[in-house]
Order: C-alpha cells, then structure tokens, then sequence
C-alpha cells in the first residue's frame, strides 16, 4: 500500500498527544502515526474540517446532535515492504511497558451512560479496577456502593425546599440519611451560611468541608507554553491577574462564579462570554472567542 486512510474520531480530542498507529512491515520494522488532537483527529462534536483531515461521516445521533468522523490519509514511506499489522497505542504506552500511574499525570478509563449499573459492570469486565468513582450517582440505586459522598453548596444549601423543577433538589432533603458523609462546597468557615443548618438536617452524619482554590493549568503567549504545568511554581503565581484586563470564557455549572474567582484575583473582567455546563467546544466558539479577546 503506498498509502492508509483512516476513518476516527475521539471524545475531548482536543489534546496533543491523541495516541498513534504503529505499522508492522514484514521486515519487523515499524512506522507511526502520531494523533494530534485538532490536527488529524478531532472531537466528535467540531464537525469541522481540520489542518491534516476531512470530515468522513457526519451525521445526526439519537438525540438529535450533529457528529462526525474523520478521514487521516497516512503516506506509507516504505510502499515496496509488505505492512502485515497495525496498533493504536493510546498516549501512556511505552515501549517498556512500565506506566506511571500517579495521579494528574496518567490517564484514568471513563465510562459514560445514563444505565450506571450496566456501566459498573462494564467497568469491573474491561479493567478490574480497585475504586470506581460515580459521578452524580447518588440516585442511581441499582448499583451497589460502599460509599455514598453527597456534595451540598454552601452559598444556595437546599434551595427552597423543593424538587426540580420547582427548586434545586433530585430528592427530598431525608434522603440525605443514606448518605455515607456530607460535603459543603463552596465553604469557607467561619462565615460559613449553611454549616449549622446542615448539620441539623443529618444529625450525626460526618461533614466536611471544600473550598474552591484556583490554579493556573498552563501559560501560553501566542499559542506557545511559557511553563512547564502543575509543578511550576510560575502555575501558582497570580501576580499575573493584578490590575490586568482579561477577557474570560467558562463552560461550567457556575460561569458566574469563575468570573468572581478573577475578579478575587486582582484582575478587571473586560468580557465574559459563557458556555453551557460541559459545552463541547467547536472551531467556530474558538474563532469567536478571539475575536472578542481581541
């Protein structure tokens, strides 16, 4: 073959280092193709030619969102020697076989599907794991757990008392009785609002306490990383903020409070502009947002 096209795609597919293709020869020598994510493979969701791909399939899923696949055409640089195997090797591979699994620094298998039992056993099929974590999975009662965590906001604590759609709860507040422990986020003692009132709603059930602490993930001046990540010291450094005018854009559950977490910084939020909870960003947001940066 003196060329492979392959048809992908990835979920969150914006990372660098996507994975790649080895190609065996019949020699035992090999080749690859590295995936860069937004070069040549991209997130389902873009639906939208990229540098090193076209767009193969795009079609509307059950739900009624436009997906995609992509097309990624390999030049074999060797089309006289038979190719005889292909892998994917996602981005912890090496060649040693020996995979650093601290955390923040490997990758963790995430399973997503409205059935969490069906996924649980899944899970348990494909990785064996020690721990899996659900995520709001408190209602979810089919699959048996050994712990039940139940995050409460300090600043909105049960709202008005009523399900949704009518206030914020999925349950009413007595179901909070099967809850293993109870967390206050957002909190920040003493002048905490709704510590008190907690814990006479689950009494002697433990409670703790979160606060949101910010960092920063990375520092880029004209699409170049002027850090090296979580464990430069420069990625704790605010300084940065004080009396800078920022533009800002946020796709979370509270974009208002990521604006306020800035302004706490020291900086002056010139422009917002915010995005649904989990917004599966696309080329077009991106070409918007730094238009209005600029």
């Amino acid at each position: 073959f003196s060329r492979l096209f392959f048809l992908h795609t990835a979920a969150w597919g914006s990372a660098d280092n996507v994975g790649r293709y080895r190609m065996h020869y019949a020699d035992g020598s090999t080749a690859e193709l590295p995936l860069r994510g937004n070069h040549n493979i991209g997130d389902w969701w873009n639906n939208a030619t990229l540098p090193d791909a076209i767009i193969g399939l795009s079609e509307k899923n059950a739900a009624g969102q436009r997906v995609c696949l992509y097309v990624t055409e390999w030049a074999n640089p060797r089309p006289g020697e038979p190719l005889v195997a292909l892998d994917f090797l996602s981005p912890l591979y090496n060649d040693k076989n020996d995979v650093d699994y601290l955390p923040g620094s490997t990758g963790v298998p995430v399973l997503v599907g409205p059935d969490r039992r069906r996924m649980g056993h899944m899970a348990m099929d494909a990785f064996s794991p020690d721990l899996i974590v659900l995520d709001d999975g408190f209602q979810h009662r089919r699959l048996r757990r050994d712990l039940d965590l139940v995050l409460v906001d300090d600043r909105t604590f049960l709202g008005n008392g009523r399900l949704l759609p009518r206030g914020l709860l999925r349950e009413p507040s007595s179901a909070l009785h099967r809850a293993g422990a109870v967390i206050l986020t957002r909190c920040n003692l003493p002048q905490s609002i709704s510590f008190g009132r907690l814990a006479a709603v689950v009494p002697g059930k433990p409670l703790f306490i979160s606060r949101h602490a910010p960092y920063v993930d990375g520092i880029y001046q004209n699409g170049d990383p002027v850090s090296s990540g979580r464990g430069d010291p420069a990625n704790d450094d605010f300084s940065l903020l004080s009396n800078a005018g920022v533009m800002l854009f946020s796709g979370i559950a509270r974009n208002a409070e990521f604006s306020r977490m800035i302004s706490e910084a020291g900086a002056t939020v010139l422009g917002a502009m915010e995005f649904p909870d989990h917004h599966p960003y696309t080329h077009r947001d991106c070409e918007i947002i730094i238009r209005r940066a600029k």
